[in-house]
């Protein structure tokens, strides 16, 4: 079940698939938005893959499958590919996908066996594009018209429920 503490405003404004996927939230990426938000920005910046192991920006050719699983993993040396359908104890499920040469998409399963997602700056939620219940992923529609159509199925993740590796934020907002 989709948690409602990631859909608050400044969480909701400042954290996107890639952190809902690693469960992980942040009260300086929530901070920072709130106050470019005051300032009249109209968007925050969000964590991405592979900027906590010192990648640069990501551009559209960065957007395959091979570059976006040695981000995440570059990242988080904990996380595992896998087939199986199960994941060891102590770990969960996620899923990648992407839209090549435009976009990246995560989905995490929840203990109910249900899959959740959040799309950059809006609302996690545990239903695809059509509004139907996400049971697999990859079965589910993913054609988003303004992020594309993440109809490339990258991997299956093993990600550890508690990870002491943190992502790295973006410097302070003054």
């Amino acid at each position: 079940m989709v948690n409602n503490k990631w859909n608050k405003k400044y969480t909701k404004e400042s954290h996107n698939c890639y952190t809902y996927f690693l469960n992980k939230k942040s009260k300086t990426a929530k901070r920072n938005c709130k106050i470019l938000l005051n300032k009249g920005n109209k968007r925050c910046p969000r964590p991405q893959p592979g900027y906590a192991s010192g990648f640069q920006k990501i551009k559209k050719s960065d957007y395959t499958c091979k570059k976006m699983i040695k981000r995440t993993i570059a990242d988080n040396p904990t996380i595992q590919k896998t087939t199986k359908k199960r994941c060891p104890k102590g770990y969960y499920k996620g899923a990648l996908f992407v839209a090549p040469k435009k976009d990246y998409h995560y989905y995490r399963k929840h203990k109910d066996k249900k899959w959740g997602h959040k799309m950059s700056w809006s609302k996690a939620t545990m239903r695809d594009v059509k509004g139907k219940l996400l049971k697999n992923p990859k079965k589910a529609s993913r054609n988003y018209k303004r992020f594309g159509n993440f109809n490339k199925f990258c991997t299956y993740f093993c990600v550890p429920k508690k990870t002491k590796k943190n992502i790295k934020l973006l410097p302070k907002v003054k």
